[in-house]
């Protein structure tokens, strides 16, 4: 039987070194039938710093960043072009700027962006909900 493993990084898979090390005896058992993934808000690249620096970290097959607008293989750090060209397809992430600015939003500090992660400020103008509708109503983001 084959399995799969995905989880967040940060205060679930991190602070605990001993652990870690029997985690990865684990996986190192398993190999062949455990797939691992480690997913996370943040950016592929900000996951792969935290994995360099804890090398009791197992090594996963794959990290899913960026709110899964980012799948990269775990070994290698090469990104998975094919998930990267279905993202692609209609993607208008200017469009969606233009929106969210002119609704009041403000976009978090540009480590937080991915071309294909708007992340956005409430700036207390607009419930989401209304932000939704008006999103929908716009036919902006795929098309």
């Amino acid at each position: 039987m084959n399995w799969l493993l995905v989880s967040d990084v940060d205060d679930t898979l991190t602070g605990d070194s001993a652990a870690l090390e029997r985690l990865g005896q684990v996986f190192e058992v398993k190999a062949g039938t455990l797939t691992v993934a480690y997913n996370s808000s943040r950016p592929c690249a900000s996951i792969r710093a935290t994995i360099e620096s804890l090398p009791e970290l197992p090594v996963p097959d794959y990290v899913i960043g960026a709110l899964g607008t980012e799948i990269e293989n775990g070994r290698t750090g090469q990104r998975l072009e094919s998930y990267t060209r279905l993202l692609d397809e209609g993607w208008q992430r200017e469009a969606i700027d233009t929106l969210a600015r002119s609704m009041g939003f403000a976009p978090h500090p540009e480590e937080y962006q991915t071309p294909w992660k708007a992340v956005m400020i409430l700036m207390g103008r607009m419930p989401i909900d209304s932000f939704w509708i008006v999103w929908q109503a716009k036919t902006c983001g795929r098309r």
